[in-house]
């Protein structure tokens, strides 16, 4: 397997941090350009088409303006003689050029009375049933109509301007109606021939979403985009005004404006598919990549050239410790003097070297020193070979043991043999889960020396694997523990001594452990409850407290726990026949051996007769203060002691 060396690693190193910035910066500031771009398009776009509402705005507005002109100047005398009335319109020549699909005048009823341009047999014709007429009579206002085809045989669409004609009297004598095509009007026609980018349009709708203008002439005056089918149409029809991207109903992604009129409620939309809208921002970004790959290539290129000329002393230098075991003496010196950090790394190493066999010597040293600590200590360090199942000690085993180096022949069993037969298979069963685990033990265990002690040591070992993960050998050591456990057995049975004695002492004695739960009590206290171990145990023997005292003691005895100080307390505890009978409970913390906290120890005594006694007192006491006699107490001098309220009197 190749390895990279020092210098392929830095320079891959550095072009990587190099590259990741670069490319790290590089992105971002194209994200963000890309980002004030897409806002600068959207803008524009905005822009645009709210400027084309204007202008709709105010040629919707000029139109109305000039039907109302007419209106306002309109003879009313002529309404009475349609010939007169129609001579009056052909005589306006300029609303023709206004109103170029025609102008008409319906009366009050919604009859026919002239147009222009003059259609015969068409006077008298009905139109009250047309929208326009009915919204200008009912508000008495200016209107105009949506999108209608004045004829059934063509596709003409056009709205209607209607203005109602007032008479003397301020009632509506007539309606003033102007007609605008909207395939033919040289404004619409401007105005549905407006392309954006190139390949973008315009076009109108209305609040029915009927279309008003559109490039194609053949959705003009229609209703075919469905509710869902252009979520940024819909919203234009619920308050939205502005630029975003969306799908059209014909399944176009575009960049699509929009901007409510102020005169009429149409919308001004506009459509820029969105491949020709960002066609700029994709070529930017294929130029910014081609860029990228660029300029990493060359800073690697430079990169690794100047780290091959750079790191040269560094190879030398790594060249010679690599031969170092093949030198001696003044030979294993390496000298580079470059001026820099590889001459004080050098020199370092120089140091080293002339070190290392000073400390050679101090190891050896230390080696007799670590010896001699073991003895001390008391502690033995072995190795197993786990494949060979060979073993090597150090002196101190063989002294722990009482084996001389020539009494032991170096291998698992021969160790098994020294140890306690009662204590071998758990030694076994340590070692095999150690390696079966490939984790370390700690065990104690008793070994049996050849003059017949036997002793307790501690047995503690880890186990050490290969590349593989195999377990090949097994270090431990043992440290020699009789003394201890032989003040363990000591201190247990001096435990044992005094719970014999606690057990048949008259008191009722208990104790608690760290937790706070009650782990003893002695016979005396079982005798009187009548009551198992198992049962008083933890804070059973709580349910034999009266319940009006259960809860004042557990506060007392918590609060006690707490802060590690004695405390007494008195309650009525329940003996084995049934009756309550008043305790008194003294406690106090107690320590373990090692000094730390243990839990609390503490007695009970019945205490019902003194009740008893102090209750009988206070009935005497009540009854010589109520009593209808003089009493008077006094000591043997003739001091008085007491006298009782009739005396007072």
């Amino acid at each position: 397997m190749l390895r990279a060396s020092l210098k392929t690693k830095m320079t891959v190193a550095v072009c990587f941090i190099i590259a990741c910035l670069m490319t790290g910066s590089a992105f971002f500031a194209l994200n963000f350009f890309e980002s004030r771009i897409r806002q600068s398009i959207f803008e524009t776009q905005s822009t645009f088409v709210s400027r084309l509402a204007d202008e709709l705005d105010e040629k919707i507005n000029d139109f109305q303006k000039h039907l109302i002109g007419m209106a306002m100047t309109f003879p009313t005398d002529v309404l009475q003689d349609p010939e007169m009335t129609q001579r009056y319109l052909d005589g306006r020549v300029d609303a023709s050029f206004v109103f170029d699909n025609a102008i008409t005048v319906l009366s009050s009823s919604g009859r026919l009375i002239a147009e222009h341009p003059y259609v015969p047999d068409s006077r008298g014709t009905d139109f009250s049933s047309h929208g326009y007429f009915r919204k200008t009579i009912e508000t008495g206002m200016p209107y105009i109509s949506s999108p209608y085809f004045p004829s059934k045989e063509e596709h003409s669409p056009a709205i209607m301007f209607a203005v109602p004609v007032f008479g003397k009297k301020g009632e509506i004598a007539a309606l003033l109606c102007g007609s605008v095509s909207l395939l033919n009007h040289s404004y619409f026609v401007k105005l549905r021939g407006v392309r954006v980018g190139g390949t973008g349009y315009t076009y109108v709708y209305d609040k029915d979403r009927t279309m008003v203008v559109h490039p194609d002439e053949k959705r003009m005056g229609t209703r075919d985009v469905p509710v869902g089918a252009n979520k940024l149409f819909d919203a234009a029809l619920a308050g939205f005004e502005g630029t975003g991207e969306t799908v059209t109903s014909k399944g176009l992604h575009v960049l699509a404006s929009f901007k409510r009129l102020k005169n009429v409620d149409w919308i001004v939309a506009s459509n820029y598919p969105v491949e020709s809208a960002y066609a700029p921002l994709h070529e930017a970004r294929n130029v910014f990549y081609f860029l990228i790959v660029a300029v990493v290539v060359i800073t690697m290129t430079i990169v690794w050239y100047l780290m091959r000329r750079l790191t040269q002393p560094l190879d030398a230098f790594a060249e010679h410790v690599r031969r170092l075991p093949e030198k001696k003496s003044s030979e294993m010196l390496f000298h580079g003097k470059t001026g820099d950090e590889i001459e004080t790394l050098s020199d370092a190493f120089n140091a080293m070297v002339t070190e290392m066999v000073g400390k050679t010597e101090a190891l050896r040293q230390s080696e007799s020193r670590y010896e001699k600590a073991e003895d001390i200590a008391r502690i033995g360090n072995w190795q197993l070979a786990v494949a060979a199942g060979t073993m090597s000690w150090s002196s101190g085993m063989y002294r722990i043991l009482g084996l001389q180096s020539h009494e032991f022949d170096a291998t698992l069993d021969a160790f098994v043999r020294c140890i306690h037969p009662e204590d071998r298979a758990a030694f076994r069963n340590s070692l095999d889960g150690a390696l079966g685990k490939k984790t370390g033990y700690d065990i104690e265990h008793r070994i049996c020396r050849p003059d017949g002690a036997v002793l307790f040591v501690r047995n503690e070992a880890e186990v050490v694997l290969d590349e593989k993960g195999t377990p090949v050998l097994v270090t431990g050591n043992i440290r020699d523990i009789t003394r201890r456990k032989r003040n363990e057995e000591a201190l247990q049975r001096s435990r044992d001594f005094y719970l014999t004695l606690l057990e048949g002492f008259p008191a009722l004695i208990w104790q608690s452990g760290a937790d706070s739960l009650f782990n003893f009590f002695n016979r005396t206290w079982l005798d009187f409850t009548g009551r198992s171990f198992e049962q008083e145990a933890g804070y059973g023997w709580t349910e034999q407290i009266h319940p009006d005292d259960r809860e004042a003691f557990l506060g007392s005895y918590r609060g006690a726990f707490q802060s590690r100080m004695p405390f007494e307390a008195e309650f009525r505890l329940r003996r084995k026949d049934g009756e309550y009978r008043w305790i008194v409970t003294a406690g106090r913390a107690f320590n373990d051996v090692d000094g730390s906290f243990a839990g609390f120890i503490g007695f009970c005594y019945d205490i019902t007769y003194r009740k008893n006694i102090e209750g009988e007192l206070r009935k005497l006491f009540r009854a010589v203060e109520q009593n209808p006699a003089s009493i008077v107490i006094t000591d043997t001098n003739g001091t008085i002691e007491y006298v009782n309220p009739k005396f007072c009197e």
